[in-house]
């Protein structure tokens, strides 16, 4: 079985997923770019009131309705490693997201917890302000690939193999070499050099011996 096929199953029959999770895919996404502790933050809103929150799920739910007045609505429930968390949408929010409702999909979803009226009472909300699929973070978010090596770890052959990697992998994201000499940080910015975040480049790179990076926004 393809592997998420096989994480579905074991999901189904045991409860859990044994072999992996279905997010591992995405951990440089939900590493680089989602809020710690993800959507476990929606379980206490009270506790998160005010903040801002972005977190990257999978849909395990979605669904589509009507009030009684005739207007749409809709929603889903997510879901990543710390939890699982019902987002509802209701007028513009439906329409702007509705196409996302979809299960299966894997989202990355940025909102705040803040109050709401409803029905003449006032109650706390997670309100969705941005959506999207987790596939296309790091091409719309990610601003520049950074580098870190110690100044004591680099010699020739290393810095021969980063070059050559990051040709491999040319694409539109910038770069910077970090070299760290004790307390001192040097940024070294390319001027010519881009990359494409993809996973091939960024398993590379975990691979290789004294090299450490991070991905920052545009």
């Amino acid at each position: 079985w393809p592997a998420f096929d096989k994480l579905a199953r074991e999901k189904d029959i045991v409860g859990v997923y044994i072999s992996g999770h279905p997010l591992d895919t995405f951990k440089v996404q939900l590493k680089q770019f989602c809020t710690p502790g993800g959507i476990g933050n929606l379980d206490d809103l009270a506790a998160a009131r005010g903040r801002t929150i972005s977190f990257g799920g999978m849909v395990t739910e979605a669904y589509h309705k009507m009030t009684k007045t005739g207007k749409p609505f809709g929603g889903m429930v997510l879901e990543d490693y710390h939890g699982s968390h019902k987002v509802q949408l209701w007028r513009d929010d439906y329409v702007k997201f509705k196409d996302f409702c979809v299960e299966g999909w894997f989202l990355f979803v940025k909102g705040k917890v803040q109050m709401r009226q409803f029905r003449g009472a006032e109650e706390l909300e997670f309100k969705v302000l941005r959506m999207e699929l987790l596939s296309d973070v790091l091409e719309k978010l990610a601003g520049r690939l950074r580098l870190q090596l110690a100044v004591d770890r680099l010699d020739a052959e290393r810095a021969e193999a980063i070059c050559d990697l990051l040709e491999l992998h040319s694409g539109g994201v910038g770069v910077t070499v970090e070299l760290h000499h004790e307390e001192n940080v040097l940024d070294m910015i390319s001027r010519s050099r881009k990359v494409e975040l993809s996973p091939e480049l960024l398993g590379r790179l975990d691979e290789m011996e004294g090299v450490a990076y991070k991905v920052v926004g545009g």
